[in-house]
């Protein structure tokens, strides 16, 4: 499994916002991380919809978090971008057309299942080395 450019870019950015008393701005984290602004606009939406960050408009508004990084784990970030964390397409609920005859789908079930739970295990701020009070 690899982490898409997105999830990166999530864990920089939520990294930098633990670094910060004050709500920033899109554009503040964008350039901070030299992410392109249009993408952080999104992917903060993202965060938004799962209620990892909060929005606040107006002169004082900006994005802060809505809870410390040791509390958010890897799986729920995954989701919260809309990432799935499936290592094959069997491993989910997909059809598989070697389903009946497939001599490697119960080792990639037990990985999956391995994996998903190191992901639940592993937190924001033990990839990031930073959390907020």
């Amino acid at each position: 499994m690899k982490f898409s450019r997105e999830m990166d870019q999530a864990l920089r950015s939520l990294g930098y916002l633990a670094g910060e008393k004050e709500s920033l701005s899109a554009r503040e984290i964008s350039e901070s991380q030299s992410i392109p602004y249009e993408k952080t606009s999104k992917m903060l939406q993202k965060l938004s919809s799962a209620r990892i960050v909060s929005a606040r408009r107006g002169r004082e508004g900006g994005y802060h978090l809505t809870r410390p990084l040791d509390e958010l784990n890897l799986l729920e970030l995954h989701r919260a971008l809309g990432e799935t964390a499936e290592v094959a397409p069997c491993s989910g609920n997909t059809a598989c057309r070697h389903r009946g005859n497939c001599g490697i789908r119960t080792g990639l079930s037990r990985f999956q299942e391995d994996l998903n739970h190191l992901l639940e295990v592993y937190t924001v701020a033990d990839i990031t080395g930073v959390s907020h009070d």
